[in-house]
């Protein structure tokens, strides 16, 4: 058992850890002006005997010659790191074997910088997708009022790539592989990056032949079964008018250009996309405003995600006609499913519903409406059974990346020059953080309140929002406390369990097979009841409904385990 937070001694670190240490990790940390940093310099000055410089940028050892690095290109100015030094910085302190493989997943994407102005950021981002605790990476920079030249943006970075694939790369005396797994951008960058006809053009789809056409002004893609293009027929421009230039992608090794560019990325397809597309034309059909929708223009992705996973369902039964609601349910069933590796071999039946639910589109909303966005949606099941389940495919973690570069600029002087000087304060006192607990399961007492972590990202405690569970067979539980044995492993935890439950829907299948249940609290058997650790399936978000203390109870996603 780890003891609580309130028992830990800073004092008690290994580490010396100075007082110009400890201002330094602040300014960096929070991103402090420099002007800021020398005022709080001075106060400490003035009340300790710390012997500290009057320069912050004394302070935090800026490099003074990092704007030698950057350099001047058509239309702008770009500023390379590398992928071997990003790798050699996050991984320094991480244990390695010979038989590692890094890999890699890449992101590119325009990032407006000002509204007053065209400059905008280009940054190639970069994550190690079997290491998700390391932090995204950004190898290089492009800044300018318009697109960087493709043939100079990229060059560089397949070069440095297709050396390190072909050679590994050397960290901490071990040789480690490295692999691109996958490129995962929205759909105006990826077609940037394959130098091919954009997504709304009549050949812009990345995964098939289809042909679009145009229907009152949109371009539309009714063919849901179109021969599948292959990296062999476009590498050769087989292709007619879905090539409009030879992008150095070409020159990537060992990478697919059809099947290892992502277009089921979450963030962009399914809840900016999808979702938000059939939320917004409801709201507009309807007359009736909804406290919890009528601000959905301005959702945040994962605003779209948590009510597509937790709450449409049920929502829209209400607010839809009976044959638009049981046509969304083809969609949160199959994305659903798509959601979890749990669901995997289920994954045949979500993709027959997913289809079926893009050719009812044509008659719950018409041929016009048939997008791109609508018609990927046909090539998710393709991408899952290759990559792994949707969350893996997802640009969240670099849309978060590309906020914090906007948020290390001060001002419009030198944009460039202050992001980069930021990124070199901050990688050269990165230390990557571990986790609080080192192991799990793991107890934590505060107060009267004992929180049981079962793994990462799943705790349980008591009260109402985070003390739902779901045991492996079915039943609905409410976490009241837990009993430490002599094994942690062996825990039981203490707990109400619901005497029944019932479906939340039965179309297209029932609720039970992706692990939803209704329920009522006043169902509580009355005796506690103890469950052993092992037997937790998942944690669930309860879901209040309009009959008085009825809910619904939805896995949270990323709690499922098999």
């Amino acid at each position: 058992m780890e003891s609580s937070d309130d028992d830990i001694d800073p004092a008690a670190s290994d580490d010396p850890f100075s007082a110009e240490d400890a201002l330094r990790q602040w300014a960096i940390s929070t991103n402090q002006t420099y002007d800021s940093i020398a005022q709080v310099m001075d106060i400490v000055r003035k009340v300790s005997s710390c012997n500290l410089s009057k320069d912050a940028r004394t302070l935090l050892k800026i490099n003074r010659k990092i704007s030698a690095d950057i350099l001047t290109v058509e239309g702008g100015q770009y500023w390379y790191y590398g992928v071997q030094k990003c790798l050699t910085n996050k991984l320094s302190n991480t244990s390695l074997n010979s038989d590692t493989t890094l890999l890699l997943n890449v992101s590119i994407d325009g990032l407006p910088i000002f509204k007053s102005n065209n400059l905008q950021f280009w940054p190639i981002l970069i994550n190690i997708h079997n290491m998700p605790e390391i932090p995204v990476m950004i190898v290089s920079i492009y800044s300018g009022t318009k697109k960087p030249s493709i043939e100079y943006f990229l060059k560089q970075f397949i070069e440095e790539i297709n050396l390190l694939t072909s050679n590994g790369v050397q960290i901490n005396d071990v040789r480690v592989d490295v692999v691109v797994r996958a490129i995962i951008a929205d759909s105006p960058a990826r077609a940037f990056i394959k130098g091919v006809a954009n997504f709304n053009s009549f050949d812009g789809c990345l995964k098939c032949t289809t042909k679009g056409v145009k229907m009152q002004g949109r371009t539309t893609f009714l063919d849901c079964s179109a021969p599948k293009r292959t990296d062999r027929h476009f590498r050769k421009r087989k292709y007619g008018g879905h090539h409009k230039l030879d992008s150095p992608i070409l020159l990537l090794n060992n990478f697919d250009l059809v099947k290892q560019i992502i277009v089921c990325d979450q963030l962009h397809l399914i809840d900016l996309g999808v979702i938000k597309r059939i939320l917004i034309g409801l709201l507009f059909e309807i007359h009736r405003k909804f406290r919890s929708l009528h601000d959905v223009n301005h959702w945040k992705g994962s605003e779209f995600s948590s009510f597509l996973y937790y709450a449409s369902f049920s929502v829209l039964k209400n607010i839809m006609s009976d044959e638009q609601h049981k046509h969304y349910m083809l969609y949160f069933c199959s994305i659903t499913l798509f959601s979890s590796n749990i669901y995997k071999e289920h994954w045949p039946l979500a993709n027959n519903l997913i289809t079926l639910f893009v050719k009812k589109y044509v008659d719950v909303y018409g041929p016009q409406f048939i997008s791109s966005n609508v018609h990927n949606l046909t090539h998710i099941f393709e991408e899952v059974d290759e990559f792994g389940p949707l969350r893996t495919l997802s640009s969240y973690l670099f849309e978060n990346a590309l906020q914090h570069i906007k948020n290390l600029l001060r001002n419009g002087w030198r944009s460039l020059e202050q992001v980069i000087n930021r990124i070199a304060e901050q990688e050269a006192y990165y230390v990557h953080k571990k986790d609080d607990i080192s192991s799990y399961p793991s107890i934590k007492q505060r107060g009267n309140i004992t929180t049981l972590h079962v793994r990462k990202g799943f705790c349980l405690k008591p009260g109402h929002r985070d003390g739902w569970f779901l045991t492996k067979s079915g039943n609905v539980c409410q976490y009241i406390n837990v009993v430490a044995q002599e094994n942690v492993t062996s825990l039981k935890i203490i707990a109400r369990k619901l005497s029944n439950s019932t479906h939340c829907f039965d179309y297209p299948f029932t609720s039970k097979l992706i692990n939803m249940h209704r329920g009522n609290l006043r169902s509580f058997e009355e005796t506690e009841v103890q469950i052993d650790l092992q037997d937790v399936k998942c944690k669930l978000v309860a879901v209040p409904l309009p009959k008085d203390n009825e809910f619904d109870f939805v896995p949270l996603v990323h709690t499922l385990i098999e």
